[in-house]
């Protein structure tokens, strides 16, 4: 069973109730009809799916009316869309489902989807004032680029859920181009310590989302890289990636084996071609969770696009 975040003191015991509510609620609007005595299927509307954590958020029908849960899916689980097979990354919000429970194992053992999804809808985030966002892999903590006093500053804000506004915009320190880690405990970017004059790439970590970031400390094994542009960093912080300003400059990619470990040496993720045949200069590079597939800015003269 999926635990839904929760805080300290007497509300532990509160969220906890409302999970083992929720389950019970679920098995008892199951239709009398189930595959086995274990496994029950109900009709469904997936509200978030996490792929990391191997769960679903879904919202259904109960006897005191409609409610959600949040249930793990088995490894083992037999998922299609439309009829064909597909994944837990695959399933996405607002579709309709079929869902099988095993009551006993307290898992979702199959998933029939159906429907299209909306398209995404672009929404203006007025309350927010900058630019080169990075967010944290649950979309509720962005930090970003803003004008500050002097130089600019890496502001951070929070919001309680992937609909709502942001709040708590707070001015955290001077710097530019930050990247954060999916779980919003690392975060690299440029910064330009006093009696230095260029920028280099800079770290500061911290234990818990409570808690402040630390003294920024700079990346020694990059610091031959002088303003390098748009820094990228993987969810599980092990990948990063910018362009680097020395010469012609390129996309680079460094890898380490854990968080405490050193960057290896960087290596270009382009073969000097690529630019050449496109034209132009490619730039804010973003890789895939499989590290297959990478999304970058084009800019050519004056003008940039995807």
């Amino acid at each position: 069973m999926t635990a839904i975040t929760t805080q300290v003191g007497s509300e532990i015991r509160s969220k906890t109730t409302f999970i083992c509510t929720a389950l019970i609620l679920l098995a008892q609007s199951l239709p009398g009809s189930p595959a086995s005595a274990q496994e029950q299927a109900v009709e469904a509307e997936i509200l978030s799916v996490s792929p990391e954590t191997g769960s679903i958020e879904i919202s259904y029908k109960a006897p005191l009316g409609n409610t959600s849960a949040t249930l793990d899916v088995s490894r083992k689980a037999q998922i299609t869309i439309n009829g064909a097979p597909g994944k837990l990354e695959d399933l996405k919000k607002g579709q309709k489902a079929s869902i099988t429970y095993n009551k006993d194992l307290d898992v979702i053992s199959a998933i029939q989807a159906t429907g299209d999804v909306q398209a995404s809808e672009f929404v203006a985030v007025a309350e927010l004032d900058g630019s080169f966002p990075t967010f944290t892999q649950d979309g509720l903590t962005i930090f970003y680029e803003s004008r500050g006093a002097g130089e600019p500053m890496i502001t951070s804000a929070t919001r309680a859920n992937s609909d709502g506004p942001f709040e708590n915009v707070k001015q955290v320190f001077p710097g530019r181009h930050p990247a954060i880690s999916g779980d919003g405990l690392e975060l690299i970017f440029l910064h330009m310590p006093a009696g230095k004059k260029t920028r280099t790439l800079h770290v500061v970590t911290r234990k818990s989302l409570r808690e402040p970031f630390g003294r920024p400390q700079e990346i020694r094994e990059l610091n031959q890289f002088a303003y390098p542009r748009g820094a990228f960093l993987t969810t599980d912080a092990l990948t990063l990636c910018f362009r680097s300003s020395e010469g012609d400059g390129q996309l680079l990619q460094t890898t380490r084996r854990t968080r405490t470990s050193s960057w290896s040496k960087p290596q270009p993720l382009l073969t000097p071609d690529v630019e050449r045949k496109l034209g132009g200069m490619l730039t804010w590079p973003a890789l895939s969770g499989d590290g297959l597939t990478l999304l970058a800015t084009l800019e050519k003269g004056n003008s940039s696009r995807p």
